[in-house]
């Protein structure tokens, strides 16, 4: 996506990572509770992130035109052009 969310989503993967140290280190296991929701939250988006992207490169491929919808606009352009050559 961009550089920001980019950078969001790796510092909450390096949250996660401390707060797994920091609870083994101390035996706390709500921090590894933690550790392991912010890793979570940290994919969560990443997969929306992915989502996104593959929701715009499919909408670009549907909004550009086909060979076959081209050839009918020149068609129909060079119909006209006849048709306003011969008034």
């Amino acid at each position: 996506m961009g550089t920001v969310r980019d950078f969001d989503v790796a510092a909450q993967k390096a949250k996660g990572r401390l707060k797994e140290a920091v609870g083994e280190a101390t035996g706390d296991e709500s921090m590894a509770a933690r550790r392991r929701g912010e890793q979570v939250a940290a994919r969560m988006k990443e997969a929306a992130d992915e989502t996104i992207e593959k929701t715009k490169q499919a909408a670009a491929e549907l909004s550009e035109p086909t060979l076959a919808e081209m050839e009918a606009a020149e068609e129909a352009a060079r119909a006209a052009g006849k048709k306003d050559a011969g008034s």
